[in-house]
């Protein structure tokens, strides 16, 4: 039997050793959307985009987040965004910031990494280390 209605996926990455952020643009890291099913490329439609943080230094207060398709940082999935660090009720050095992306993304199955996307992001001060990134989806 087929599949009916809309699906919600995630993809997740803990990095081992947080990776310092500063007011800089930082790629982390790449992050596979763990596509399912023999699919060769990403298709779906993109829902939100989760970073959580550590080690926070000298009062950041807002993070700009941008997701690419490539590791230069110059084909844009989702361009600048900015968001209010929520800093932690219990763990004043820990830090989330949250996206709402809504955005239909298709990636051509031609390329070789037909599932990997590169989040970059930067703090408006201090420094942040980034631990972990979620991102959502539905297909």
């Amino acid at each position: 039997m087929a599949k009916v209605g809309t699906f919600i996926n995630k993809a997740e990455h803990t990095y081992g050793s947080s990776v310092l952020v500063n007011t800089g643009f930082t790629n982390p890291g790449s992050l596979a959307m763990q596509l399912a099913n023999g699919k060769l490329a990403f298709r779906g439609h993109l829902e939100g985009v989760w970073l959580y943080f550590d080690t926070l230094n000298s009062s950041p207060t807002k993070i700009t987040m941008r997701l690419t398709s490539d590791s230069a940082g110059d084909e844009c999935i989702v361009t600048d965004t900015d968001a209010t660090l929520a800093v932690g009720v219990g763990t004043a050095t820990d830090g989330s910031a949250v996206y709402k992306v809504d955005l239909d993304w298709a990636r051509n199955a031609v390329t070789p990494t037909g599932d990997t996307v590169y989040p970059w992001m930067k703090t408006d001060a201090g420094t942040a280390k980034i631990n972990r990134i979620v991102i959502t989806w539905r297909e």
